[in-house]
């Protein structure tokens, strides 16, 4: 039998008393139930932290139907096992230690509250003791206890939890489960998680835009709910404990990993014209998200300017992370340094590009093709860099795509032979984004060059099973696409070009529907005067 360590802080000359648990036992009815709850199943074991007076221990206990109980105790100074065992009636303890004959036990009476664990959890419905509050006796001394059930102990963790005992809450490593469903059950909304915080909303919209979890499970998986219940979980340790968050991993580490997600941001950006303002934007945002954050964390916990910048990186990163998700870390989701070289906040000079062009291979090169025309660099850069490419038709979005805000780059790009009406992997031409960034002269220039007006996406049979893309309207016409996101100007232009306006996409429906369900009004008014029109001609 285990007894009183050496160590013990409340050790004292130990005196033979009589056994309290046999009378106590004699009070407790052989199928006792838990605080008078029916039927209801008791957990296996469960964990509490305390004091007894000032000294921190942690006990276990482990409680059967009839009532009785087995376990331990240590001090958290010493970490050193003390058996205990006993039995409750109503809502009293009593507990006590193991003794040889010549030592006193060590006793704890008290009352407790009781709680219920979470349906989700491996004890679902089991009443268990709370909080426990009473006093420990050991040789003539009386000093009271208090113990509280762990933060996870009963399937549910709270934000009174995670508030009162943040270094507990997160130094551990709970199970979130798999799949949709997790045994335990969080309240992620707290007001201190980072997610709730409102001047990260920005940073939080644009990280979700950038990981675009939308579309079917076969090809999301449910890992995306996993995935979303650990994110969450990180932020609210972000918000409670920062100083734990930041200590997950060492500045140098953490340097490098953002740099490196930083980068293939970056050639995420270069895979679509459409892309490449979210990712200016990203960081931006993710500037000023780090500047609020720090005053928030020196406001509320008191943190040196130092440490809370170094916090609030290390919060903004989960943001960075979640936007990246799990990115290929092998070198063909880099960005070359000739491409890298046009994102320099110092437009590069000629004489730069012309020397890091020579030392290039074509897919570097041609990577910083669409970097300096969706950048908007200048006609010079941008003539040594197409002239440097043997074939502008590649890549899922060619450079013609990222030539479609400048009618001067576009007509370069169809002089070194662009294809107008090459499409990317679900049936986007140039002029799509001509028109949905309602660039008349571009969609001028791109027809005048022999667009097609009626061209159309990809039908659903086609991409269904490509989980690259989450079209939900497939066989959209540019007509459609103007429809939602141009003006009437841009309309009046299909039209004269040729657009029929009784195209119908995969759905069934036309450009008016688009107009309509997008509230563009004036957009809607001038299809259905068409549609009145061509009426009228059949009338006649």
């Amino acid at each position: 039998m285990n007894k009183t360590s050496p160590n013990h802080p409340l050790r004292a000359r130990l005196r033979r008393k009589p056994n309290s648990l046999t009378r106590f036992a004699r009070l407790t009815p052989s199928a006792l139930l838990i605080a008078g709850a029916a039927s209801s199943a008791l957990a296996a074991e469960s964990k509490y932290y305390g004091l007894i007076d000032q000294y921190p221990i942690t006990m276990t206990l482990s409680i059967e139907e009839n009532g009785s109980i087995k376990g331990d105790y240590f001090y958290d100074r010493y970490q050193t096992a003390i058996e205990l065992h006993g039995g409750i009636q109503g809502s009293n303890i009593h507990l006590e230690t193991s003794a040889p004959k010549d030592k006193d036990e060590e006793n704890f009476d008290g009352s407790f509250s009781t709680t219920v664990v979470a349906d989700h959890s491996d004890n679902a419905g089991a009443v268990i003791p709370n909080d426990i509050k009473g006093y420990w006796t050991h040789s003539g001394k009386k000093l009271p206890f208090t113990l509280t059930l762990g933060p996870y102990e009963d399937g549910k963790l709270t934000c009174e939890e995670m508030s009162m005992q943040p270094a507990r809450v997160f130094s551990e490593a709970p199970d979130l489960g798999s799949g949709r469903s997790s045994p335990l059950e969080v309240d992620y909304q707290c007001p201190q998680s980072l997610a709730e915080l409102p001047f990260l909303q920005n940073l939080k919209a644009l990280s979700d835009t950038f990981r675009s979890e939308q579309g079917s499970y076969a090809c999301t998986g449910t890992i995306v709910y996993v995935q979303w219940r650990y994110y969450h979980f990180q932020l609210l340790e972000a918000g409670f404990a920062p100083e734990l968050n930041l200590a997950r991993i060492d500045a140098k580490n953490r340097a490098r990993y953002r740099a490196a997600t930083l980068d293939y941001l970056r050639y995420w950006s270069l895979e679509s014209i459409y892309n490449l303002p979210y990712y200016h934007e990203y960081l931006q945002v993710m500037q000023q998200a780090e500047t609020d954050l720090a005053a928030h964390y020196a406001s509320r916990f008191g943190m040196d300017d130092a440490k809370a910048h170094a916090a609030a990186q290390a919060g903004v990163d989960l943001f960075l992370q979640r936007a990246a998700g799990a990115y290929p870390s092998h070198q063909d989701h880099t960005v070359a340094p000739l491409a890298t070289l046009m994102f320099n906040d110092e437009p590069p000079t000629l004489d730069t590009v012309r020397k890091l062009i020579t030392d290039a291979d074509q897919s570097a090169r041609l990577q910083a093709l669409n970097a300096a025309l969706g950048l908007g660099l200048s006609t010079d850069v941008v003539e040594a860099l197409l002239e440097s490419v043997k074939d502008v038709n590649q890549g899922d979005e060619p450079p013609l795509f990222f030539a479609v805000r400048n009618p001067d780059y576009i007509r370069l790009l169809l002089n070194k032979g662009a294809d107008v009406n090459y499409q990317n992997g679900f049936g986007k031409t140039a002029l799509y984004y001509a028109i949905q960034f309602n660039l008349p002269k571009s969609a001028q220039s791109l027809l005048d060059a022999g667009a097609e007006v009626n061209h159309r996406y990809k039908s659903g049979p086609e991409i269904q099973y490509d989980c690259r893309y989450n079209i939900a309207r497939t066989l959209r016409s540019p007509l459609m696409h103007a429809a939602q996101h141009a003006d009437t100007a841009m309309l009046e232009l299909l039209v004269k070009a040729g657009a029929d306006p009784a195209l119908a996409d995969g759905l069934g429906d036309t450009a008016l529907t688009y107009a309509e369900e997008n509230d563009k009004l004036e957009n809607a008014a001038y299809l259905k005067s068409l549609a009145a029109q061509s009426q009228a001609s059949v009338n006649q």
